[in-house]
């Protein structure tokens, strides 16, 4: 009985490992993609503290 739990315990963790490396990865990608579209200079090309 406690090993069908185990079990259950592992691939549940398994399963949310997966789902939230995912959505970390989307979200990454989506935040990329949109950077490209809007082709906005970044924080390191715009001048002190990104003012000019």
């Amino acid at each position: 009985m406690i090993g069908i739990a185990i079990e259950a315990l592992i691939k549940s963790a398994l399963i949310a490992f997966v789902l939230l490396t995912a959505f970390a990865y989307l979200t990454f990608a989506e935040r990329k993609i949109a950077a490209l579209m809007q082709v906005r200079k970044g924080p390191n090309r715009v001048g002190p503290w990104g003012l000019l």
